[in-house]
């Protein structure tokens, strides 16, 4: 006939096109995978969501307990149009696997809550800890790139684990951890709240506390690293490692600045020898931490302040509220060039 290649392509384009979706899952009655995932009429399972969404959608999750685990997300978004997990009220949608979780090779399915393999994907405002017998050795683990992991909970987890894990771990690039609340994890030295074991990411205004390893560090292949506005307290190894374990991997771009750091293991922050060149440090916080507030090998530090950030209510266990009150020496000591807009 007389159709052009370009008619052919616009032909194309306008079968494969989509508009952005909203969804809904919820635990309601009448709730049902066959559903058509509408507000009305929303899923059963944030499993199927996974299996439907694509770049551009939004699935909010009703607030309810799901009993669900190893929900690996592989779909890519773009950066304008995003898939997004969204607790539609904040740490109201609850995911408590009551089934154990077999152990498996660290950051994998079959041992996590969440695991991002896509790009531009993010997962937001959930609450997330093993159920009644559930063994979970990472509640979010985050392999693609240019994601945003932001305000979830994460607690309790691998505490009966016999193979390393993580409230949250993190390779890949581009990728923000922001506002999440990490307690409780780890039952050995190498269990931590977050760990970045590759590429270049950002941890940002996090709360974790009550770990048995380190409350964020950097391992293995990591190139570079942004810890901001974090507030970290007893850790039994220590706050915050930099340091990158895998030749010839050496982490040459680490920028750590306007951390709080208290109570931990050893050193509030700390550099491991040869493994970490130029980073900055600007501004952080320590206080009563076993060994020192801050040890480095090769970094450059400024403004590090060693005094009682005065929180509201410390406690230990993460049961307390860790703003500062009025006095503190933290207030109006932030260093802006490395801070978060908020």
């Amino acid at each position: 006939g007389t159709a052009s290649i370009d008619d052919a392509y616009i032909a194309f384009v306008q079968l494969t096109s989509t508009t952005p979706a909203t969804y809904y899952v919820s635990k309601a009655g009448g709730a049902s995978d066959s559903n058509p995932g509408t507000q009305g009429s929303p899923w059963l399972t944030i499993a199927h969501a996974i299996s439907v969404a694509v770049a551009g959608d939004t699935v909010y999750v009703v607030a309810g307990t799901y009993d669900e685990h190893s929900l690996t997300i592989t779909a890519n978004g773009g950066p304008t149009s995003r898939i997004r997990f969204v607790s539609e009220t904040k740490w109201g949608a609850q995911i408590l696997p009551t089934a154990d979780v077999s152990e498996g090779t660290f950051g994998y399915p079959g041992n996590c809550i969440f695991r991002i393999e896509g790009d531009y994907i993010n997962v937001e405002d959930f609450y997330i800890a093993p159920g009644a017998a559930g063994l979970i050795q990472i509640g979010i683990s985050i392999a693609g790139s240019n994601c945003i992991v932001k305000g979830n909970k994460v607690v309790d987890i691998n505490i009966i684990g016999t193979y390393v894990g993580s409230g949250m771990d993190v390779i890949g690039y581009g990728n923000v951890i922001d506002s999440c609340v990490i307690l409780h994890a780890g039952n050995s030295a190498l269990d931590h709240g977050i760990y970045q074991w590759g590429g270049i990411n950002t941890m940002i205004n996090n709360l974790i506390g009550y770990i048995t390893g380190f409350g964020i560090t950097t391992w293995h292949a990591v190139e570079g690293t942004f810890m901001h506005n974090n507030t970290v307290f007893n850790c039994g190894e220590g706050g915050l490692l930099v340091a990158s374990g895998e030749s010839p991997v050496t982490l040459t771009d680490g920028r750590i600045s306007n951390n709080i750091v208290y109570g931990c293991g050893t050193y509030g922050i700390q550099e491991s020898s040869g493994e970490s060149t130029g980073c900055l440090y600007y501004n952080n916080l320590g206080y009563a931490n076993a060994t020192a507030t801050i040890f480095l090998w090769s970094g450059t530090q400024s403004g590090t302040i060693t005094a009682d950030p005065l929180f509201v209510n410390y406690q230990a266990n993460g049961s307390g509220d860790y703003h500062v009150s009025s006095g503190s020496p933290a207030i109006n000591s932030g260093y802006a060039t490395y801070a978060p807009s908020y």
